[in-house]
């Protein structure tokens, strides 16, 4: 199976590019540790994953893989709840003196967004999603179609609103998913996005250019994107929870600072070598001052990955620990994944937290649990 190909501009068709950043990245058992390049385009400033995975690369790892959250505490002052209410908030500004029947959320997992959205009671909810987490969703007034956004018919019911959010980086082709948007629009139809910002990176050890992301958009692409499938915006934020773009739009050319897109990569690989210069003396300091054969690490997703390849920390790892209750029982780095409340059957000395979004919640609900003679190391805070 061919892993990678080059392709080209997805904006403007161009193959005159620019290397911006890359980084070794481990994907999984089938893909192992790949090489990313990120490219800017010359022409448009667009950027993207060049090569980039394949279609069947790409099917092959979501079909065994999943890029979920490692930590989804929710609560009236977790992380995850405040994302929501800004989110929440933002779609119902933009649909102030709006009248709609019908709104959609495509890639919306098991409907969160959807469950929370407390509008009129006559307005039909659609939710777009291929993967199993739709059938997590058990909302009744939900209507759930279980496909690709590709795969809807030309013929189906039109909406008046439209949400993807955090899903448009991840397809190869999002001029082509845009069009489709506006295609399953009506008329007057209001388009949401959102976006990571590519000039917002944050300082944690998991890559924020992940291998997962094939598009890396700014403000300026993500609105020359917009322009070019037929939308025009109404509503622009950044997010002051998470490091993205948030954008209405209604159906019916920005200049780029070339410049200071390469100062924000610089700063970007800067900012990474500096953080793990750092981290490195931190974990380096646990193994030398502790039992470390008794270490636990808290969470089994993409930030553990980049942990565990980045440090060497496999051999002194007893357990793995997760909120998640579907990967309780199963293996990770052939260690067992447990619930935070079995700690006490493992005789675990140390637990490190590898986190970055949520980090200060998982400390606070483990100091509630956890003998005080347990050592519990925080990468990010203190």
């Amino acid at each position: 199976m061919q892993i990678f190909e080059t392709v080209a501009c997805n904006l403007c068709k161009s193959k005159d590019y620019i290397k911006m950043y890359k980084s070794n990245q481990y994907s999984n058992s089938k893909l192992g540790t790949i090489e990313i390049s990120i490219v800017m385009c010359n022409k448009c400033n667009f950027i993207f994953q060049n090569p980039q995975l394949t279609t069947s690369a790409l099917n092959e790892h979501y079909k065994n893989n999943s890029s979920g959250q490692v930590y989804s505490l929710q609560g009236p002052s977790t992380r995850t709840t405040k994302l929501l209410r800004e989110r929440t908030k933002f779609i119902k500004d933009s649909l102030k003196n709006i009248n709609i029947s019908s709104i959609c959320d495509v890639g919306g997992g098991k409907g969160l967004l959807l469950d929370n959205l407390k509008i009129n009671q006559n307005i039909k909810k659609f939710l777009i999603e291929p993967s199993n987490a739709i059938l997590e969703c058990t909302n009744p007034n939900i209507i759930k179609i279980k496909k690709f956004v590709e795969d809807i018919d030309d013929n189906n019911e039109k909406f008046d609103f439209l949400m993807c959010i955090s899903s448009l980086e991840h397809f190869k082709n999002p001029l082509y998913i845009l069009k489709i948007f506006n295609n399953l629009l009506n008329e007057n139809g209001v388009l949401l996005i959102e976006v990571p910002n590519s000039l917002k990176p944050y300082k944690t050890t998991a890559e924020f250019f992940s291998y997962e992301h094939l598009n890396h958009f700014t403000i300026e692409t993500i609105l020359k994107f917009l322009h070019s499938a037929g939308f025009y915006p109404t509503k622009i934020e950044e997010s002051k929870i998470a490091p993205n773009i948030r954008i209405s739009a209604n159906k019916k050319d920005h200049y780029i600072n070339k410049q200071k897109t390469f100062s924000c990569f610089d700063i970007y690989k800067n900012m990474k070598l500096s953080l793990k210069e750092k981290l490195n003396s931190k974990i380096v300091n646990l193994i030398d001052t502790n039992n470390i054969n008794n270490l636990a690490i808290y969470g089994a997703g993409d930030h553990t990955k980049f942990v565990i390849e980045s440090f060497n920390l496999l051999e002194y790892i007893t357990v793995f620990i997760d909120s998640d209750p579907k990967k309780w029982g199963l293996l990770y780095y052939n260690k067992l994944i447990i619930a935070p409340n079995e700690l006490s059957s493992h005789n675990i000395k140390n637990i490190l937290i590898s986190s970055y979004d949520y980090e200060k919640e998982i400390f606070a609900s483990l100091s509630k649990i956890v003998d005080k003679n347990i050592n519990i190391v925080r990468l990010y805070n203190t």
